[in-house]
């Protein structure tokens, strides 16, 4: 949740931020579409997908003092932060040929480059998140297999 809702916040990651100032870096505020966050939310989906009864618990703390709560999270809330994520690459990264980098993402900028690494693991990742019919999304493959491009 902490790097999705610095993603939100911004719409796209920045190469650096700044934790104790809940701001991103004022010279390296670019994104230059990394997969990485992508990566994990199509890896939490496929864990949660794969296994019904196991769902990932937040605790947060009553604003009131004192008490805590336990949220439970579900496969489908991965699905909605893949589905904003793409929103977000569609609207501050697309081009009439591709998609480029953002040279910042307070101002929403673009640049003029699209690494390889964009198509071979974040559109990658995207793809296999929303593919229900993906042999990855499969109970028989039981987590035997790790999926990667490294």
């Amino acid at each position: 949740n902490a790097f999705f809702s610095i993603w939100y916040a911004h719409a796209g990651m920045p190469e650096r931020f700044l934790l104790n100032s809940n701001q991103a870096h004022s010279t390296e505020n670019h994104y230059p579409l990394r997969p990485e966050l992508i990566e994990s939310i199509f890896y939490a989906y496929r864990a949660l997908k794969n296994n019904p009864r196991q769902m990932t618990r937040v605790s947060s703390s009553s604003s009131s003092g004192g008490t805590s709560s336990h949220a439970v999270i579900h496969a489908d809330y991965y699905l909605w932060l893949g589905y904003e994520m793409l929103q977000s690459l569609q609207n501050r990264t697309r081009t009439a040929h591709g998609y480029t980098i953002l040279n910042n993402v307070l101002t929403g900028e673009k640049g003029d480059y699209m690494p390889s690494y964009f198509l071979a693991e974040t559109c990658k990742y995207l793809l296999l998140l929303f593919d229900e019919r993906s042999v990855l999304h499969s109970r028989e493959l039981k987590s035997e297999y790790i999926f990667t491009t490294e």
